[in-house]
């Protein structure tokens, strides 16, 4: 029995040489991970809120030439204002001239832009060449 209370001696925890509880480290790491949160959340706030490049290009007429002439741009499209507004033609056609660009300010009745009206005043001519012959053979 003697050998078993010196292995009993043995098992006792000697308070001096423990080591210190694990907490300060936890608390350091966790306080790193917070840091390293907080500089990317800034980071990615701060990159959020820088606008985007525009890239303006402005469109000059060619030099009158040989190789030129007759060369016609078709487009389509929607004028889009930077406030609530309404723009809308009663017939559809090709734009003659354009009074307005981008970032203008316009008034009510200001007008922005002429179509090409050839082919509605050859069909206005028709409908009025027609009403006239009607009304010959009425009479008639």
């Amino acid at each position: 029995m003697p050998e078993s209370r010196d292995r009993l001696s043995e098992l006792r925890i000697d308070r001096d040489t423990q080591t210190r509880s694990g907490a300060p480290r936890v608390l350091l790491i966790t306080l790193a991970a917070v840091l390293v949160l907080g500089a990317a959340g800034a980071a990615y706030w701060r990159s959020r809120q820088t606008a985007p490049e525009v890239r303006l290009a402005t469109v000059e007429a060619a030099a009158s030439g040989e190789r030129n002439r007759g060369a016609v741009l078709d487009a389509s499209g929607y004028v889009v204002a930077r406030r609530m507004a309404t723009v809308s033609s009663k017939v559809t056609g090709k734009i003659v001239d354009a009074n307005v660009e981008e970032g203008m300010v316009v008034a009510q009745g200001q007008v922005l832009a002429r179509l090409d009206d050839s082919l509605l005043t050859r069909q206005v001519a028709l409908a009025e060449s027609q009403v006239e012959t009607a009304r010959r053979r009425l009479t008639e």
